[in-house]
C-alpha cells in the first residue's frame, strides 16, 4: 500500500475539511465522488463556515495509479439539496453510496442527530448528473433487522437486479446483510428481497435481527462499506471497526460465501497512535475506486478517511493497493494510449461498471470507429457529441433498439436522425451530417440495434465526411442534457453483417383499462411498443368510461395495431353481452379481444365458442382470445381450442421493470401450446411492466410485423382504407392535429403559406394566428372530407393563406417564384 494524495483541501470548491469521497461511475462515464460533512477554509479541519453534506465532485481521472483530480462540482459546490444543519429534527445528512441506473443517479443517505443517532434513511435521485435531486418520499427505518439496514452499498448484477449489502450506523458495531432488488424498483422497500438462512441460504429468507450475525463471520463489526464490480469480480471493501483496519474481499457473485472468502487488510488503523506507510490514525471509510484493476501493479485505489484530532487533519485520501487477486478471470483489457486529437473507442479507460449501460453496437463499423473530434474539448467546448471520421456513404447503424423521433433537416447538421431509447437506457441518440437521400428511416419507425439507418455524409457545418454522434439523458434530446458518448461505446460490438430486419423478432404491447386512468398512449408508442389493447366493456352491464378516449388515441398512435377488449361474464346472457359491446365499441371494424376468465362462474368450450360466434355474427370481429392457461385447465376442463381466434396467454415473471429487460424470452413456459394446433400467439408476461411512467400489463409477440398485423389489421402487409385515410390526415395536419415540429408546428397548408410569403409569392398571407390544434374526426368519412379540404381547400375553392390556391397549385406557384424549370 502507498499513499498517493490527500483529496482536500480544494480551494476551487471552497473545501477545507471533508471526508468519505465515495467513488462511483456516473451515467456520463465520469467518476463521481460523494462527500460527507464538508467545511470551507484552507486547512483540512472540522468546523468552520459553509457546512455542506452531501456534496458531489466529478472527476475525469480513470488511471487510478495516478493522482485523482476533479473537473467540476455539482450545484456549484453547494450541498446537493438545501436544508439547515443542526435544526431541531436532525443535525446533518450523510451519504452512504451512489449508483447509476441508466441516466439516473440514486443516492442513499442517513439523516442523523449527532454521530451514532440515525433518525432514518432516504433515497434521492438525480436525472441531470447531480444538479438537482428528487426525494423518493420514503423514510427507511434504521431499526429493522437489528439495525443492519442503515449504511448501505450497492452494485448492479448485470441480471436486472441491484445487490445491496448493508450494516448498522456510525456506532460501527454490526454485521452485514444482503438484499437484491429489481433495478426499476430500487426505491421501493417492498421490492427489496433479503438473503437469509432457513436451513439453507436463499432469497426471501429473513436475514435475522441478531446484530452480531450476517454474511460475514459472527461478531464482525462494520463501519462504512463498499461493493463494486471490478473486471467481472465483485469486490467488497470497507472499515472493519472491530479489527480497526480496512478489509477487501473478492467473490464471483453476491451470494458466494463471504464468511470464507479471503480477506485482505491493506490499510491498518490506529486510535490516536503513530501512523506509518500502511497505518492511518483514526481510520474510517475505505471505498474501492470503480476503475481499479487486477491486472496492473498497484491497480487498486482505495479512498480512506481520517477523523480529526483537535480539529486537524480531517480529510479523504487516495491510496494505491497491490496484491488483490481475482477469483474469476478478468473481463476487461485496455489497449493503446490516449492521443490529443484522434482516439479509438478501446483507448477510453473504463472498467466493468459501465457495461450495464453500454450500447450493443457502435454507430459505424470496422475501422471507421476513429474519433476525429471529442466531446466538449477545450478547442470546441460547445461540441455536444463525438465525430467519427468515415468515408462518404459508409453505413450508419442504430446503437440500440429505439423509435425514430426526428429524421430530416436540422440546423448545423444538414440532416439528422434522433432515436429515442428511453425504454431501455433512458437516453436519446443523435446522428448528423447525412444527405436527405441517405436517411433510411422516418419519424415514428421502430428500429433494431444494429439496423442501418443512414449513410455517412458531409452536409451542414462539416469540413469533411463524418458522422456526428450525440447522447442525451432523459427526457431526451428535447429537454435532457448532452453527455459524452465515448464511455457508453467501450466494448460495443461492430454491427452484425447482413441486414437487421426491423419487422422480425420480439414486439411488445400493453393492455389497459379504466384502472390506468388517462394513460399516456402517445408516450407508449414513443417508447417502442407495437400494439395495444384497451378495455371496452364487461358482461352485459359495464362500459369503460375511458374507452372513447383510449379508442381515439389508439387510432391516432397505433393505427391498425390495436383492439378493444370485452371481459366476458359467463353468467350474463350472450345476446345482452354482445349488445353492450357493440353499443360502446363505436366502430364495428375495430377488432375485439375476448377476455375469457370469469372467476365467479365456470366457463366451457361451448360457451366460449357461442360468444365468439355471436360477436362475429353481430358484424364485429374477434381478433384474439385472452385465456389464461390456469383458467382453461381449472375452470373449463381443458376443452379443445381448434378453429378459434389466436390465443393470448398470461404467465408472469416475478421481476418488474421495462418490458425489454424483464421479458424471459421464447423459451419461457408461458409460450407452451395449450393443445396440438392451439399455440400461444401473444403472451402477457407481467402486470408490472414500466410503461409511460406507470406499471401496467405488458405482452410479447414473436414473429414478424406482417404476422402481427393479421389479427389486428387484416391481411399481412396491407393497410385498411381506414388506416390510410387516418395516415393522410396525420401527414397533412401533424400528430394530434397540432402541426409538425419540423414545420414550426404548422400544418402543410400553413407551412406552404409561410414559405410562399418568405419568397414573395403573390397572394400568400400569414396563416391564422393562435389557431388551436385540429380535432381528429370520429369517422373515416369525416376524416376523408378533411383530407379533401386540406388538399383542395374548403369545399374545393383553395386556401385563403395560399392565395385561394390548392396545395398542388401553391407548390407550383412557389416553384415558379424560385425559378424552378417547368413550374
Amino acid at each position: 500500500m502507498s499513499f498517493v494524495k490527500s483529496l482536500n483541501p480544494l480551494a476551487q470548491f471552497d473545501i477545507g475539511g471533508t471526508d468519505l469521497g465515495i467513488p462511483f461511475r456516473m451515467p456520463n462515464g465520469q467518476i463521481g465522488f460523494v462527500l460527507g460533512d464538508t467545511f470551507a477554509g484552507t486547512q483540512p479541519q472540522v468546523g468552520g463556515p459553509n457546512w455542506r453534506s452531501p456534496m458531489l465532485l466529478r472527476s475525469n481521472t480513470h488511471d487510478v495509479t495516478t493522482p485523482i483530480t476533479f473537473a467540476s462540482a455539482a450545484r456549484n459546490a453547494k450541498q446537493l439539496w438545501d436544508y439547515v444543519h443542526d435544526n431541531p429534527e436532525y443535525s446533518t445528512i450523510l451519504p452512504c453510496d451512489a449508483i447509476s441506473i441508466g441516466a439516473r443517479i440514486y443516492l442513499w443517505v442517513m439523516v442523523t442527530q449527532g454521530l451514532g443517532n440515525e433518525k432514518w434513511c432516504e433515497i434521492r435521485y438525480s436525472d441531470d448528473l447531480g444538479e438537482s435531486w428528487t426525494d423518493t418520499g420514503v423514510k427507511w427505518s434504521t431499526s429493522v433487522y437489528g439495525g443492519k439496514r442503515t449504511m448501505v452499498t450497492w452494485e448492479k448484477g448485470g441480471d436486472g437486479f441491484v445487490y445491496v449489502i448493508s450494516t448498522g450506523g456510525l456506532a460501527r458495531n454490526k454485521n452485514a446483510i444482503l438484499h437484491r432488488v429489481p433495478e426499476a424498483q430500487i426505491a421501493s422497500p417492498s421490492a427489496w428481497v433479503p438473503w437469509g438462512w432457513n436451513g439453507t441460504w436463499g432469497w426471501g429468507n429473513p436475514p435475522g435481527d441478531d446484530p452480531t450475525r450476517g454474511i460475514l463471520p459472527d461478531r464482525t463489526k462494520l463501519g462504512e462499506i463498499c461493493l463494486r464490480r471490478i473486471q467481472g469480480n465483485l469486490v467488497f471493501s470497507g472499515f472493519d471497526a472491530g479489527a480497526y483496519n480496512a478489509f477487501v474481499k473478492v467473490a464471483a457473485k453476491p451470494t458466494d460465501n463471504w464468511h470464507t472468502a479471503k480477506t485482505y487488510r491493506p490499510v491498518k488503523g490506529s486510535f490516536f497512535g503513530p501512523g506509518g506507510p500502511d497505518v492511518v490514525d483514526r481510520l474510517y471509510g475505505c471505498y474501492i475506486h470503480p476503475d481499479s484493476r487486477f491486472d496492473r501493479p498497484g491497480g487498486f485505489a482505495m479512498i480512506v478517511s481520517q477523523w480529526a484530532a483537535d480539529g486537524n487533519p480531517y480529510r479523504a485520501m487516495q491510496y494505491r493497493i497491490s496484491g488483490i487477486t481475482p477469483v474469476t478471470p478478468v473481463t476487461t483489457t485496455l489497449s493503446g494510449e490516449m492521443t490529443p486529437a484522434v482516439t479509438t473507442l478501446t483507448d477510453h479507460p473504463t472498467a466493468e461498471g459501465t457495461t450495464a449501460m453500454a450500447f450493443p453496437f457502435v454507430p459505424v463499423a470496422g475501422g471507421n470507429n476513429i474519433i476525429s473530434s471529442g466531446f466538449r474539448t477545450p478547442g470546441r467546448p460547445d461540441h455536444n457529441g463525438i465525430d467519427f471520421a468515415a468515408p462518404q456513404g459508409e453505413p450508419i447503424y442504430a446503437v440500440e433498439d429505439g423509435v425514430v423521433v426526428r429524421s430530416g433537416p436540422a440546423s448545423g447538421f444538414g440532416n439528422w436522425i434522433v432515436l429515442d431509447h428511453q425504454a431501455t437506457l433512458h437516453v436519446d441518440t443523435v446522428y448528423g451530417h447525412m444527405r436527405a437521400a441517405d436517411l433510411l428511416v422516418s419519424q415514428g419507425m421502430f428500429v433494431r440495434a444494429g439496423q442501418q439507418i443512414a449513410r455517412v455524409g458531409n452536409e451542414g457545418d462539416s469540413t469533411g465526411p463524418h458522422l456526428h454522434f450525440e447522447v442525451w439523458t432523459s427526457p431526451g434530446r428535447f429537454g435532457g442534457a448532452a453527455i459524452d458518448p465515448k464511455p457508453l461505446l467501450v466494448g460495443s460490438a461492430n454491427p452484425p453483417t447482413g441486414t437487421i430486419d426491423p419487422a422480425a423478432g420480439t414486439f411488445y404491447g400493453v393492455d389497459i383499462s379504466n384502472h390506468q386512468g388517462n394513460f399516456d398512449i402517445a408516450a407508449t408508442k414513443r417508447e417502442g411498443f407495437s400494439f395495444i389493447a384497451a378495455k371496452c366493456t364487461e358482461g352485459d352491464f359495464f362500459k369503460d368510461s375511458f374507452w372513447p378516449r383510449n379508442r381515439d388515441l389508439m387510432q391516432q398512435h397505433f393505427p391498425g395495431m390495436f383492439c378493444g377488449y370485452h371481459f366476458a361474464r359467463n353468467g350474463d346472457p350472450i345476446t345482452a353481452q354482445v349488445t353492450n359491446l357493440k353499443a360502446h365499441l363505436g366502430d364495428p371494424n375495430i377488432p375485439v379481444m375476448l377476455d375469457y376468465e370469469d372467476p365467479n362462474t365456470p366457463g366451457s368450450g361451448a360457451n366460449l365458442r357461442q360468444l365468439v360466434d355471436a360477436i362475429n355474427a353481430a358484424g364485429m370481429r374477434v381478433c384474439a382470445i385472452y385465456l389464461p392457461r390456469w383458467y382453461w385447465q381449472g375452470h373449463m376442463g381443458s376443452p379443445p381450442l381448434n378453429d378459434l381466434p389466436p390465443l393470448w396467454n398470461s404467465h408472469y415473471v416475478t421481476a418488474s421493470g421495462f418490458a425489454s429487460v424483464i421479458y424471459p424470452g421464447k423459451g419461457f413456459a408461458g409460450w407452451k401450446d395449450y393443445t396440438p394446433g392451439a399455440p400461444v400467439e401473444i403472451l402477457q408476461f407481467s402486470d408490472k411492466g414500466r410503461v409511460a411512467g406507470k406499471l401496467v400489463d405488458v405482452n410479447a409477440y414473436e414473429g414478424t410485423l406482417d404476422e402481427l398485423r393479421t389479427p389486428f389489421g387484416g391481411a399481412p402487409g396491407k393497410l385498411s382504407v381506414d388506416d390510410c385515410v387516418l395516415d393522410f390526415w396525420l401527414q397533412l395536419l401533424g400528430p394530434g392535429g397540432a402541426g409538425w415540429p419540423q414545420l414550426n408546428n404548422r400544418s402543410v397548408v400553413d407551412a406552404l403559406a409561410e414559405i410562399g410569403m418568405h419568397h414573395g409569392v403573390p397572394g400568400m398571407t400569414p396563416p391564422p394566428a393562435g389557431a388551436a390544434a385540429a380535432s381528429l374526426p370520429a369517422t373515416t368519412a369525416d376524416r376523408a372530407r378533411d383530407v379533401f379540404d386540406q388538399i383542395r381547400g374548403p369545399d374545393g375553392t383553395g386556401w385563403n393563406q395560399l392565395g385561394n390556391r390548392s396545395l398542388v397549385d401553391a407548390i407550383a406557384a412557389i416553384g415558379h417564384q424560385l425559378g424552378v424549370p417547368g413550374y
